[in-house]
């Protein structure tokens, strides 16, 4: 079962760099992952979930003609991590950079995706998995072949651990992984839908206007029109689940069925509808005990 990519390029000539977005089939999420090509080397951001994409994205890196110089890993949902040890394979030379939570969420869901997902994928689901091995903690600047690259580390927002990424001396660019959905439903499955608004709006805060915003998920854009997006999607997702649920932390079979129906509704042209129903009851927690806390 061979998995089909696709891949689109974006020349920033002004900053000295390119963004090669390679992205997977609806089965695998429409996922992102990214090549910096510099003038010298690569970087890549993301790492694709099955076995066939990150053969893909190798494939990719090796067409360049340049040397993988560091990999960066945005968050800990496999869809963009578990190609990894496809690409790099015994070079365990190559520094991986994310967050320490990021790290010990893979290390310690190792099983529970294995079991969840290799029935899915068979074959194509990799047995190795390589988390971080250099950690990213708060704000950090490195440099790869004279190109700037500002971390932020984000904390809990779409995922349990978040990482930002702008590229280019003027930020020309900014790597969000999943704190941005592009027409696509979101996944709301970690349960933090309140602080992934509050980490939206402050990130809005600091983007200048013409930056632009690669998504996880999704074509980019300008980063002020993504991130208000996103906030809207997250704000209208959790006032009907609140609407629906009344205060408990779960939602019946025929109300997700109601819930999904209104999601929809609202946005008819997205993607991954699947989604909208994966998350409610996590969201449905989250609402009622923060209701709990506020009473």
């Amino acid at each position: 079962m061979k998995l089909p990519c696709s891949i689109k390029t974006f020349d920033y000539h002004a900053e000295n760099f390119s963004v090669h977005m390679v992205t997977s089939s609806e089965k695998t999420f429409f996922t992102n992952a990214f090549i910096v090509e510099t003038e010298n080397s690569v970087i890549l951001i993301d790492s694709m979930m099955t076995i066939s994409e990150a053969e893909f994205l190798k494939q990719s890196i090796i067409n360049i003609g340049k040397e993988l110089s560091a990999v960066i890993i945005t968050h800990p949902h496999p869809d963009h991590y578990n190609g990894l040890s496809t690409i790099i394979g015994e070079d365990h030379h190559i520094s991986i950079y994310g967050t320490e939570k990021s790290s010990e969420v893979i290390i310690n869901s190792f099983d529970d995706k294995e079991k969840k997902w290799r029935p899915y994928f068979g074959d194509e689901w990799p047995k190795v998995k390589i988390p971080p091995n250099r950690f990213i903690q708060g704000s950090e600047v490195l440099y790869f072949d004279n190109i700037r690259f500002s971390f932020e580390e984000i904390g809990k927002g779409e995922s349990n651990s978040d990482l930002l990424i702008k590229v280019g001396n003027h930020d020309s660019v900014i790597f969000v992984g999943d704190l941005v959905f592009n027409n696509m439903h979101s996944f709301m499955n970690d349960g933090h839908s309140s602080l992934w608004i509050s980490k939206l709006q402050k990130i809005k805060e600091k983007a200048h206007e013409s930056c632009i915003i690669f998504t996880g998920h999704g074509e980019p854009d300008q980063a002020y029109l993504l991130i208000e997006k996103q906030i809207n999607y997250i704000k209208f997702y959790q006032n009907e689940i609140q609407s629906i649920s009344q205060g408990r932390s779960h939602l019946t079979d025929d109300e997700k069925s109601i819930f999904v129906e209104i999601i929809s509704r609202r946005y008819p042209n997205y993607k991954l509808l699947d989604f909208i129903s994966a998350g409610a009851n996590s969201v449905a927690t989250e609402m009622a005990f923060s209701k709990s806390i506020s009473i």
